[in-house]
C-alpha cells in the first residue's frame, strides 16, 4: 500500500534537487522503501525525468520573464512591449556638416541653379569612404555672379528605395538594419503603372486624423528593423490593393560618420562641372541606435508624458524622442537661470560622440517643436558647460601575484579610469561618486592593492591671444580653502591654477607663466623662478580676477601671449571628494586628464 506522505516538493528548479525530491517521493511509497536508487537502472530514469522538468522550469521562467518591459531579455520582446507604450526605440542617426558649395558657371548666367535631392558627396573617415547628401532641392540665385548655397546641412548615409505591392496587408518591413528613421519619406501609387503619386506623413498619435489623412505609423520591428503600418480608413487612409508604395530612408553608419571634414563632388551640377564643396562645421550629431536598457528606461517615461510638456521631464522626454541624434537632454525652470528669467524653462543638451555646441537650425527645430507641445512655458536653448576630471592615481600593487609590467598594469588603470568616465557619467546631473572611482581602480586588475587617488575639476579656456580675454563661469563645487592668511610667504597649495602659457610682463619680457589663487581669492599671474638656489613662485600681475571658495565661482580677465595646444586648463581643486553636476553642467573623463603612477610591491 502506497504512503501518504512525501509529496513531491516544487520548491527547488536547479536539477540535483529535482531528482533528490524524486528519490525522496519514491522512498516514502512501500514498494521502493529499500531500493537503491543511485545503483540501479531506474537512475537513468530520474536523470530524465529530472532534466525534463528542469528544462521545462527553465522554458517557463524565460516565457514569463519576456512577458513584462522590466524583465524582457530579448530585443523583440523589449519592441514588442515599448510599441503598448506607443514608443518607438531610437534608431541610428545620420552624422551632419554644414558646408557651401558654390557653382561656377563660367560665362554661363542663368537665372538659378538647382542642387537636387539627394545630390551626392563623398569623404572619408578612418580610411572609409562615405556618401553625404542634400536632403532638399536647394535653388541657388548669383549674389554678384556668384552662384553658392550657404550653410547647406549635408547627411552621412546611402539613400536606398524600397517598393511594396500593396495586397491584402497594411504592414510592410523595411529591409535595413541601419535606417535613420528620420529620412523616410513615404509615397503612394495608384498601381505599378501609375506616374501619379501621393505623399503620406508620419503620424505619432491618433489625434486629428481622419479617414482620409495620408500617414503611416512607423513601429520598431525584430532586430533592429522597422516597419511601416497604414490606415485603416477610420484613423488614416486605407491602402487598396494594387497601390504601389515607395519607401526612401538613409542608410547610415551612424556614430561612424563623425568627424568627416573634407567633402568632394561625385556628379555635376546643372552640367556645370566646376563645383566647390566648403566645410563649414565638420559632421557631428551621428549616433547608435537604442539599446535595450535603455528603451527599457525610456519607453514609460514616454508614456507618461502623453505628448504634453508640463514638467521638466515631459520635456526631456519629449525631445529626446523626438531628436534620437542627442545623448543627453536637462530642462530646468528659468528662475535657476542667472540672471533668472520667469516664465521660461531651459533646455541643455549633449549631441552624441562630441562636446560640441549644437547648431542654431537645430536648436530652431528644438524650440518649434516644443512650443507645440505647451500652451505658456516659452522653451529656451541653454548651451552646455563641459567641465573634465582630472584624476591623479598612485597604484601600489603586488609583484609577485602577476605576471604583468608596470606599464601594462598602468595602461590597465587607465583604461578603467576611463572606461568609469563613459559609463557613469553620461547625462546631465551625473556626478561622480569618489568611492566608486577608486574602487575601479583597484578592480583594475586582482594584483593592485591599494590606490591613492586625487581629483581635480577643469574648465577649458580657449582665449584670442594677444588681447584681453575675459571669463567667468562656475564650477558649481566648493574649493578647498583653509581660514587663515596664505599671501606671505606664497609657498600655499593653490586651490585654483591653471596650465602654462606665455605672458609678456611689464618689463618686456616674456615668461612661462600660470595663473593661482594668493589664498584669499584673488587671482594672480605667477612665474616660478630660482632665487638663492630655491624655486619661488613669483606674482607678475597682482590681479586678474577672484576665485569664490564656496561657490566656485571664478573670474578672470588677462591678456595672454600665446599657448600650446587648443586651450589652458584651469583647474579647480575641490572640497569634497565627490564632483557635483547641475543644470547645464556635464562631467567627462578625457584620457589626456588622467595621471597614473603605479608602485611595485613585493610580498
Amino acid at each position: 500500500m502506497a504512503s501518504n506522505t512525501g509529496f513531491l516538493s516544487a520548491t527547488e528548479l536547479d536539477f540535483n534537487s529535482i531528482k533528490s525530491n524524486l528519490k525522496t517521493y519514491l522512498r516514502n511509497q512501500d514498494q521502493f522503501s529499500d531500493y537503491d536508487f543511485d545503483g540501479s537502472n531506474i537512475n537513468v530514469l530520474l536523470d530524465v525525468l529530472s532534466y525534463n522538468t528542469y528544462l521545462n522550469s527553465f522554458y517557463l521562467n524565460m516565457v514569463g520573464s519576456e512577458m513584462f518591459l522590466d524583465t524582457s531579455q530579448l530585443r523583440e520582446s523589449v519592441i514588442s512591449h515599448a510599441k503598448e507604450l506607443n514608443y518607438l526605440p531610437r534608431s541610428r542617426t545620420s552624422a551632419v556638416a554644414y558646408v557651401d558649395i558654390t557653382v561656377n558657371t563660367g560665362a554661363a548666367t542663368p537665372a538659378s541653379i538647382t542642387i537636387p535631392k539627394d545630390y551626392k558627396v563623398t569623404t572619408t573617415v578612418d580610411n572609409t569612404t562615405l556618401t553625404f547628401s542634400v536632403p532638399n532641392d536647394i535653388i541657388v540665385t548669383p549674389v554678384g555672379g556668384v552662384y553658392k548655397a550657404s550653410n547647406t546641412a549635408i547627411y552621412e548615409g546611402n539613400i536606398v528605395t524600397e517598393y511594396f505591392n500593396v495586397a491584402n496587408n497594411s504592414t510592410y518591413v523595411l529591409g535595413s538594419e541601419n535606417i535613420d528613421t528620420r529620412s523616410i519619406s513615404v509615397y503612394v501609387y495608384e498601381s505599378n503603372t501609375s506616374s501619379t503619386y501621393y505623399s503620406y506623413d508620419k503620424a505619432t498619435s491618433l489625434f486629428g486624423l481622419t479617414p482620409t489623412s495620408n500617414v503611416y505609423f512607423l513601429q520598431g520591428k525584430e532586430s533592429n528593423k522597422y516597419e511601416i503600418v497604414f490606415g485603416n480608413d477610420l484613423t488614416g487612409r486605407a491602402l487598396s490593393t494594387g497601390n504601389l508604395v515607395r519607401v526612401q530612408y538613409r542608410d547610415t553608419v551612424g556614430a561612424n560618420g563623425n568627424g568627416a571634414y573634407l567633402f568632394y563632388k561625385t556628379t555635376n551640377i546643372n552640367g556645370y562641372a566646376n563645383v566647390i564643396i566648403s566645410t563649414v562645421t565638420t559632421a557631428a550629431e551621428g549616433s547608435e541606435r537604442e539599446d535595450i536598457d535603455s528603451i527599457k528606461f525610456n519607453a514609460p517615461r514616454h508614456y507618461t508624458t502623453q505628448e504634453r510638456a508640463v514638467t521638466a521631464s515631459d520635456y526631456i522626454n519629449l525631445t529626446k524622442s523626438q531628436f534620437p541624434q542627442l545623448q543627453a537632454v536637462n530642462a530646468y525652470g528659468g528662475e535657476e537661470l542667472d540672471p533668472p528669467q520667469f516664465g521660461k524653462v531651459a533646455i541643455s543638451v549633449k549631441p552624441y560622440g562630441t562636446t560640441a555646441i549644437i547648431s542654431n537650425a537645430l536648436k530652431s527645430e528644438i524650440i518649434s517643436f516644443l512650443n507645440q507641445k505647451n500652451l505658456t512655458i516659452e522653451p529656451i536653448i541653454v548651451d552646455p558647460e563641459f567641465f573634465y576630471v582630472g584624476v591623479t592615481s598612485s597604484v601600489n600593487y603586488n609583484g609577485s601575484a602577476t605576471s604583468l609590467s608596470s606599464t601594462a598594469v598602468k595602461t590597465l588603470v587607465e583604461t578603467a579610469i576611463s572606461s568609469f568616465g563613459s559609463s557613469n557619467l553620461t547625462e546631465f546631473g551625473d556626478d561622480l561618486r569618489y568611492s566608486k572611482l577608486v574602487t575601479t581602480v583597484d578592480s583594475a586588475d586582482s594584483s593592485i592593492i591599494s590606490n591613492e587617488t586625487r581629483l581635480s575639476i577643469i574648465k577649458r579656456w580657449s582665449p584670442v591671444a594677444q588681447i584681453n580675454s575675459t571669463l567667468s563661469f562656475n564650477f558649481n563645487n566648493e574649493l578647498y580653502h583653509e581660514n587663515t592668511l596664505y599671501s606671505l610667504p606664497n609657498g600655499h597649495e593653490l586651490a585654483f591654477f591653471s596650465s602654462s602659457f606665455n605672458y609678456v610682463h611689464t618689463d618686456g619680457v616674456t615668461y612661462i607663466c600660470y595663473i593661482g589663487d594668493d589664498g584669499l581669492g584673488t587671482l594672480k599671474i605667477y612665474t616660478d623662478q630660482l632665487i638663492n638656489g630655491v624655486i619661488t613662485r613669483t606674482p607678475l600681475n597682482d590681479n586678474i580676477g577672484s576665485v569664490d571658495y564656496n561657490t566656485g565661482t571664478v573670474s578672470i580677465t588677462a591678456n595672454v601671449y600665446s599657448y600650446s595646444g587648443n586651450y589652458i586648463s584651469l583647474y579647480g581643486r575641490p572640497k569634497n571628494k565627490d564632483l557635483f553636476a547641475v543644470k547645464n553642467k556635464f562631467l567627462l573623463i578625457d584620457s589626456n586628464d588622467v595621471i597614473v603612477t603605479v608602485n611595485q610591491l613585493i610580498i
